[in-house]
């Protein structure tokens, strides 16, 4: 969870968009401190992926022209000619961590620069609390808006704060909402003892029962800015919001599986309002070899090892592309490759399985979209 020391690392090339690398082609993409690479044809489309580690680092550039050039992993034209990708990555530097606000009677994870540019809520699942933010995926936005000068708080819903896990209550009517009171609770309290002045905008950003919370907050605190991942939001909610929102939705999502229809009604109809929205929907990505070894302390070896076993039974193609849904393949765990790894490495594997299959999870792929998003506000 740190960020902004530079260094220049040259990145890895897997896979095809939706399809596992050709064995020949005309021209070599050499890869350097990555996965993969070979021989492909000019005009194919090649999958990208850096190896860094997001818990320690971002991607801060990439050195060619990708479908998404800010992005951890993004596709890739082959051009007619052998080709070397170059990406810089930056990390590490600030760091998140629990404390407590002097005003709030919940401990919280947080980091603030000297000078924010906005302050931004993170409210969690309902099957998390405050630590989903230390997820690799949590923790690589995190990195991303705290290297851009944003201060980041993540608390617990209520129900989290007495039980360690539970959802938000999103009726922004409701006037014995507890969880509306603590928020303005916590940003009355981060604004005395973090001397963050009232004209510092805030950012409610939320996944799934907290994405959907982030929407009410945008309503009711109002909040400057939502960010939402996997959660479409109440429409009587965004009816009357005047928050610009950005939506992050995974395509194959089975908690919401109208999610992305639905918020393409409500961001054209706040958008004839002269509200200010981004709507982006996170394809399905192939399976490769090295993914898991995104989680702290698993081996290239081990990773292999639940990359093959995933295979073997029947979740993926040929090609490498799900089958099934991500939460059809995680329901499934845990599998003899999982042995030996804790509960919490196990979880993070759930969540790349899930995040891979575009399903249900915060993820972090279009971190630089979110940045652009709220850079283009504040």
């Amino acid at each position: 969870m740190t960020r902004s020391l530079r260094l220049c690392v040259l990145v890895a090339v897997v896979g095809c968009e939706g399809a596992k690398a050709p064995a020949t082609g005309d021209h070599a993409l050499t890869v350097t401190a990555g996965f993969g690479g070979g021989q492909y044809a000019a005009g194919d489309v090649v999958r990208v992926w850096s190896g860094l580690n997001p818990q320690t680092s971002y991607l801060a550039d990439w050195h060619a022209t990708l479908a998404d050039p800010g992005e951890w992993n993004s596709t890739f034209t082959m051009p007619d000619a052998d080709t070397t990708l170059t990406a810089t990555v930056s990390g590490p530097g600030s760091e998140l961590y629990n404390q407590t606000i002097v005003g709030f009677d919940r401990p919280v994870l947080g980091w603030r620069p000297t000078t924010p540019r906005g302050i931004v809520l993170f409210f969690h699942g309902a099957s998390y609390n405050r630590t989903e933010i230390q997820s690799n995926a949590g923790a690589y936005l995190s990195n991303r808006l705290m290297a851009d000068g944003y201060a980041v708080v993540a608390i617990d819903s209520t129900d989290a704060s007495t039980a360690g896990i539970g959802g938000w209550n999103d009726d922004p009517t409701d006037p014995n909402n507890a969880d509306l009171v603590a928020v303005s609770q916590l940003v009355a309290a981060v604004r005395t003892d973090w001397s963050i002045p009232a004209t510092t905008p805030v950012i409610a950003m939320g996944m799934s029962s907290g994405g959907q919370f982030a929407h009410a907050v945008g309503l009711a605190l109002p909040a400057q800015a939502v960010v939402a991942f996997c959660a479409p939001g109440r429409s009587t909610t965004l009816a009357a919001t005047t928050a610009p929102t950005a939506w992050f939705l995974a395509d194959k999502d089975s908690v919401w599986p109208t999610g992305a229809a639905d918020t393409t009604t409500s961001s054209a109809a706040m958008t004839a309002r002269g509200v200010a929205t981004s709507v982006n929907v996170h394809p399905a990505t192939p399976l490769y070899d090295q993914r898991f070894e995104r989680v702290t302390g698993v081996s290239a070896t081990q990773s292999k090892a639940i990359a093959d076993e995933l295979r073997a039974d029947g979740f993926v193609d040929a090609d490498d592309n799900w089958l099934v849904s991500g939460m059809t393949v995680t329901a499934a765990f845990p599998l003899a490759s999982l042995s030996g790894l804790s509960a919490d490495q196990q979880t993070a594997v759930d969540a790349e399985v899930e995040i891979m299959a575009a399903e249900h999870e915060l993820y972090d792929d279009y971190a630089n979209r979110m940045l652009t998003f709220l850079d283009s506000r504040f």
